[in-house]
C-alpha cells in the first residue's frame, strides 16, 4: 500500500524577512519580559504553527521571538513551564494571527 507524500511546506522568504523586523512578542507571555527584542538583530522568526510529519511549520506561521523566549517555548521552560497544551496552542494561534496582521500592515506601508 502506497501512502501519498506529505505536501511541501509553504515557504515565503519575504514574510520571514518582515517577521524578523518585528519586535519580540515576549510581552504577550510575561509583562516584564526583557530581551532587547526591539532590536531586530536579536529577533528570530520562529516556526510555531503545526509541524506535520516532523517538518518545520509553514513560513506563514512564524512569530518574532528573541532567542531566549524561542528556546523556552520549544522546551516548555521559563514562562511556558506550567502551561497546558491547550494554553500553548491558544497562545500560538493568537501570536500567528497578530504577526500576520502586523506583516500585512508593513506590506501596506511599503507599497
Amino acid at each position: 500500500m502506497m501512502f501519498p507524500k506529505p505536501a511541501k511546506r509553504v515557504r515565503d522568504p519575504e514574510y520571514m524577512a518582515a517577521v524578523g523586523e518585528l519586535p519580540c512578542i515576549g510581552h504577550t507571555v510575561e509583562p516584564n519580559h526583557r530581551c532587547g527584542g526591539w532590536d531586530h538583530r536579536l529577533v528570530e522568526a520562529c516556526h510555531v504553527g503545526p509541524h506535520h510529519g516532523h517538518k518545520k511549520a509553514d513560513d506563514n506561521t512564524t512569530v518574532p521571538m528573541c532567542h531566549g523566549l524561542h528556546m523556552a517555548e520549544e522546551n516548555l521552560a521559563g514562562p511556558f513551564r506550567n502551561w497546558t497544551k491547550f494554553q500553548l496552542q491558544q497562545w500560538r494561534e493568537r501570536a500567528i494571527a497578530d504577526t500576520r496582521a502586523k506583516v500585512a500592515q508593513l506590506r501596506e506601508w511599503a507599497a
